[in-house]
Formats: structure tokens, C-alpha cells, sequence
């Protein structure tokens, strides 16, 4: 009876697909408009999010579950492109729950290259300050819509169950862009202060993490660097996985262009082999299951 219920779910999510196919080719003949074809998008990857929920709930046989609690939703942002949402490309802002973690949470997911990533930090314009406590960025802080950070136990969560893949995206003032992507990504729990795994690099922003793979998060009320006389999350106005005060500092104070330059203190947003001191103008950290991870 469990079986049939199931093909039951997915005979659905196929029917709502070919209904969106249908719709989308309505829209195009009839007006052109892109914008209703999103609106659309995002209703059926709701519903697909749903169906997806109803899926895994009636496969879980976890009797003590709390039923306050509602499970069943998808692990990641890579689940539900695969399962035919997030077609168009832009952001959309869905509910997931890792392995790892009691409830579901909200994250920002954006399709590239063919895989759904989960945006877990985001600079732009300098609205939010970064010079923050353990606390906050244990929790996150910011918003989905405009300066953030996702909250390194939510990145615990995600990358508990398998490695992912990090992309960081750049941007300077110039408008020159940069990206990298390191295939191997985790982050250990609070215990271990949550410890960062990385390699595996590729892109053209250079190798900035190369040293910090095995460091400590640190903030400035919690200093697990490899300094002797120095707190670099407190000189670096950021919380990150420093070993040294240098390297790469995407959570560091927003610097104008006018100001953004000083070598004495590079305490902006640096990614070192992009540029050694000067602060940068918009960061992006995206995750993924890598590919070894999926299935």
C-alpha cells in the first residue's frame, strides 16, 4: 500500500511538470512574458516541494519522530532541481532540512551549471556588518534578500552527511568578475569549533584557502587563529577560518572604492590572489553535494 502511494506522489510530480511545460508554452505564445513564466516557476516548485515532503514522510518509519516537528523536506537545494524545480535562472528563497537537523529552515537557492546551490553568504553593498560574535555566526545573521550569512550551523548541518562542493564568486570594483570552486567543502560541529575541510580547487581567482584547510572558525570574542600576538578576526573586523590574518576575508568590513585600498590594515573584503590588499565590491558563497556525494 506504501509502494502505490508513493508511485501514486511521483505520477503527480509528473503530471505537474507536463502542466507547467503546457503553461509555460501558453504564456509564450500568448503575451511573451517572461515574468508570469517565473511566477508560474515558483508555484509548481512549491508544489513539487510539497509532493517531495509527502514522498519521504510516508517512507519514514521513525515512530518516536516529535509530530510537532514537520519532516520529510528536501536536504538541499540540489534535491529539488533535480526533481524539476528552479528551471529559470534567478534565486528562490525554498525550505529544506538536512540530515543533521531538527527542523527545516529557509535558504536561497540559485540553479547553475546545471545543479542547485544554496547561497550561504552574500555582500553587495556594505548593509550589514560582519564584525560579529561566535553567537551570531554560529546562528547567522542578515537576510536571505539582502546581506548574510547562512550560520555555521546550518553549514555544520548541510555538510554532515557527505562532502560538498563551495563556489566563490567575486566581484571588484571594476567590475572584473572571479570565481572558484573547491570540490571538497565540510565543516565539523561547534565541539570542534567548527573545523573546515577544503580542497580540490579550481577557477581563476587564484587558490586564497589553500592554507586555511583543518583551521578553527574564529571571531573576535573567540580567537582559534595561528598568531601568537594577534586576533585576526578582531583586526580583520570578520569571523572566518583564519590561520593567519591574510589570505581571504570575504566577511571583512565593506570599504568604499575611495577607501578600499590600504595595505598597512587589509582589513576589507580580500581574496588575496585577486588582489592582496584591495577590498573587493560583492562576494557570493555557494554550496552543493558534490558529485561523489550524490546518490
Amino acid at each position: 500500500m506504501l509502494t502505490n502511494l508513493v508511485i501514486s506522489l511521483q505520477q503527480d510530480v509528473t503530471l505537474l511538470r507536463k502542466e507547467q511545460e503546457r503553461q509555460q508554452l501558453q504564456i509564450q505564445l500568448l503575451t511573451g512574458n517572461v515574468t508570469e513564466q517565473k511566477d508560474w516557476q515558483v508555484k509548481t516548485d512549491a508544489n513539487i516541494e510539497y509532493l517531495l515532503r509527502q514522498n519521504w514522510h510516508s517512507n519514514s518509519t521513525a515512530a518516536s519522530v516529535d509530530p510537532t516537528v514537520m519532516a520529510g523536506f528536501p536536504t538541499d537545494c540540489d534535491v529539488i532541481y533535480k526533481a524539476g524545480g528552479m528551471k529559470f535562472p534567478g534565486t528562490y528563497e525554498m525550505n529544506i532540512q538536512p540530515a543533521d537537523s531538527a527542523s527545516a529552515f529557509k535558504v536561497l537557492c540559485e540553479p547553475i551549471n546545471y545543479s542547485g546551490w544554496i547561497v550561504i553568504q552574500s555582500r553587495f553593498d556594505g548593509s550589514e556588518s560582519f564584525r560579529r560574535s561566535w553567537i551570531d555566526y554560529k546562528k547567522g545573521f542578515g537576510t536571505l534578500q539582502s546581506e548574510f550569512w547562512i550560520g555555521n550551523e546550518h553549514i555544520y548541518q548541510l555538510t554532515a552527511n557527505g562532502d560538498f562542493t563551495l563556489r566563490v564568486e567575486i566581484e571588484e570594483f571594476s567590475g572584473r568578475q572571479h570565481w572558484a570552486e573547491y570540490s571538497r567543502f565540510k565543516v565539523d560541529n561547534e565541539t570542534a569549533s567548527y573545523a573546515l575541510h577544503i580542497d580540490g580547487y579550481s577557477g581563476n581567482a587564484g587558490n586564497a584557502m589553500k592554507l586555511v584547510n583543518g583551521q578553527k572558525f574564529s571571531t573576535f570574542d573567540k580567537d582559534n587563529d595561528k598568531e601568537i600576538f594577534n586576533n585576526c578576526a578582531n583586526q580583520n573586523s570578520a569571523g572566518w577560518w583564519y590561520k593567519t590574518c591574510t589570505t581571504s576575508n570575504v566577511n571583512g568590513q565593506y570599504l568604499d572604492q575611495s577607501t578600499h585600498n590600504s595595505f598597512a590594515y587589509d582589513h576589507g573584503i580580500v581574496w588575496y590572489t585577486v588582489h592582496p590588499y584591495k577590498s573587493l565590491k560583492k562576494t557570493r558563497l555557494l554550496i552543493k553535494p558534490s558529485a561523489k556525494s550524490v546518490g
